[in-house]
Formats: structure tokens, sequence, C-alpha cells
């Protein structure tokens, strides 16, 4: 893929539901390199945002069922419909259920360097400071009700603000993970909208996005 330009757009939406009052808030950012790009959300909203739909550039498509209230997600450009990016990254729009962001413009000056980034803030995977990049694991233990899903942060700093997502497409937030620590949060609090995942559920995947990064974790 063409390298494509890194951008980081806050805005406020107009609500188009009456499910919300107030307006909607977040950031998106087209970010990676190689055949790792992704279009990072983050919902500054104090409520979740369903049936997420992000057009970048007018021809991109890209679809997510939940990005939780005060929490992010990463999508894969590869997984969108449409034409993909090259060059610039002109306007990306977010549609919800709750309301829509309309981020187009800003950032389109910007120039991309060699490694498929831009001047402003931090690729996904590594952190805000430069610390290094998200490393980490994942379990499932138990049985029946009991079932719980172990989080391993094996990063050298804290995550936080965090949505873990498995068999993409269960979520759940956690709000930390110290660094060297093992978290742990009932299998049955995952949910794919109104959707609670079955405890006797194979779990073969799991991938974390934090206020630090994303990365998908491997089983220990």
């Amino acid at each position: 893929m063409a390298m494509i330009e890194r951008m980081i757009l806050a805005a406020a939406a107009v609500v188009c539901s009456t499910a919300w009052a107030g307006n909607l808030g977040g950031t998106a950012e087209v970010t990676g390199s190689g055949a790792d790009y992704r279009v990072v959300l983050t919902n500054t909203s104090p409520v979740h945002w369903e049936d997420v739909l992000v057009i970048i550039n007018s021809s991109l498509v890209c679809k997510t069922p939940f990005v939780m209230a005060e929490g992010r997600d990463a999508i894969p450009l590869s997984t969108c419909d449409g034409a993909q990016p090259s060059g610039l990254i002109e306007s990306i729009k977010v549609q919800t259920k709750q309301g829509e962001l309309d981020v187009s413009g800003s950032g389109a000056g910007s120039t991309p360097r060699a490694d498929g980034s831009t001047s402003g803030g931090a690729a996904v995977g590594s952190t805000g400071g430069g610390s290094g990049e998200m490393k980490g694991g994942f379990a499932v233990n138990g049985f029946g009700p009991a079932r719980q899903v172990k989080i391993r942060n094996r990063s050298s700093f804290t995550w936080t603000g965090c949505t873990v997502v498995l068999n993409g497409k269960y979520r759940n937030s956690m709000a930390r993970i110290a660094a060297g620590d093992t978290d742990a949060e009932p299998l049955h609090q995952f949910k794919a909208g109104g959707e609670i995942i079955t405890s006797n559920k194979t779990i073969s995947s799991a991938k974390i996005t934090c206020k630090q990064g994303s990365t998908s974790l491997r089983k220990f």
C-alpha cells in the first residue's frame, strides 16, 4: 500500500439521534505502516457508539458494531470495503446511531515520513511517551459461569482506558493494567451489542486497544 498520512482529528458532532441529547465527541486517526494500516477511533462521549461506519476519503467504508463510552477501537483498513487511500487522508466521517463526527479536511497538508507516520502523535502499538511497543497475552480459565479472561501486560508501561475484543466481536472495557501485571474479567462481561458471550464459547483471539496503543494478544 502506498504511504498513508497519519493524522489525528477531533470534532464535536451534530447529533442525529434522540438517544443522546448532547454532542458526540471523539477523535479519528489513520496510522500504521506496511500492511498494518488502521483507523483508530476514540470515543470521548459518555455514551457508547453503536453500528459505527467510518468513511475515509469518501471511498473507503469501515465498520465496527460498538465503541465503548470513553473507549477506543482500531479497524484494520484491509478489512474495509472500497478503494484503499493512497497519499493524503482528506476526510474521515464517523456515523453512529448516536450521531456523527465530520472531521473532513484537517491536517491534509501534513507530509508522511518514510516509515508511514507523520509529525504528530504516537503510532498505534507504541506509547505516547515513546516507551516502546505494547506487548501482552491472554488466557481463559475456569468453567461455566465462573470462566474468566486474563489479560497480561508484558510492556514496560501501564495501559489505561482499554477495550478488549474477543474473537473480533465481543467487547469489554478495562480501566488500567499496570506494567507486568495480569488482570481478569468474567467472560460474561464481554458483549457484542446486546449479545452476551456464552460460557462455553471457544476464545481464539484477543485484541486490546488502550490510550497507549493497540496490539493483538497471544495466548499464554
